[in-house]
């Protein structure tokens, strides 16, 4: 349910798998520029099959 796998985008090599409490995703995306003072480290967006968005900081999913 809702886990995502986190890859180096440098070695592209495997880092950890995260879960996010969605129930599935029609499709998500990373942005790894600071963009407010919310998402400081990064944005994840992710969009379920109803076209709910759901938005994390990428900073505090990498932490984990």
């Amino acid at each position: 349910m809702g886990e995502f796998n986190i890859f180096s985008r440098k070695e592209n090599t495997f880092i950890k798998a995260v879960n996010l409490s969605t129930q599935g995703t029609d499709g998500c995306e990373v942005v790894t520029t600071p963009l407010n003072a919310t998402f400081k480290n990064g944005l994840f967006v992710a969009m379920n099959e109803e076209k709910d968005f759901y938005f994390f900081d990428l900073g505090k999913i990498i932490a984990k």
